[in-house]
């Protein structure tokens, strides 16, 4: 869901970067992929380009390419943070947990909350990523931090019960929940 939501949102593009997010809907990964080398022929947003790349390697769960492509995308960053960086950060940091490389991700999510700090999902997946490298602690302070923003949100509760129910930490997992 997060990802048909974010694929259209993120400023205008050609057509073939269009139509390479349409496969990408599609799941259609590879055909997304030679749509995109198409639209950098053509001359289209190499950013857009790149952000794209990263998602179909993301469907095709080749984490480390997404990670390139998404590093590319943000190169190109002009230096005035857009909308568009925090979601090439998101999918960054994605990428990094997928591929098992928890400190890189746990640094974007800093960076992110940097920036933003009423990012409650940032707190709730830097939690995540906390928990996967043992810091019981710091994962915690994370999901009170994201209960306190918004404790009526029954579903953040269940997913904070689940992730810690899955480390190990199913009691305190259902402290939430109470």
């Amino acid at each position: 869901a997060l990802l048909v939501a974010v694929l259209g949102g993120c400023g205008s593009s050609g057509e073939r970067i269009q139509g390479a997010i349409e496969l990408i809907r599609s799941l259609d990964y590879q055909g997304a992929l030679e749509q995109l080398d198409s639209a950098e022929t053509d001359g289209e947003n190499i950013r857009l380009i790149n952000r794209a790349r990263g998602i179909a390697y993301m469907g095709l769960t080749d984490y480390e390419q997404a990670v390139s492509c998404f590093e590319a995308a943000l190169a190109e960053s002009n230096g005035l943070v857009q909308n568009v960086d925090f979601d090439l950060n998101f999918y960054l940091a994605a990428a990094y947990t997928k591929s098992s490389r928890f400190p890189e991700a746990e640094r974007i999510y800093d960076a992110i909350l940097n920036m933003r700090p009423g990012e409650q999902d940032a707190y709730f997946l830097r939690g995540s990523v906390r928990l996967e490298q043992g810091n019981y602690q710091g994962a915690k302070e994370d999901f009170d931090k994201v209960v306190s923003m918004d404790p009526s949100n029954y579903d953040r509760l269940i997913h904070i019960c689940e992730v810690l129910d899955y480390a190990g930490h199913g009691e305190e997992g259902q402290a939430y929940l109470r």
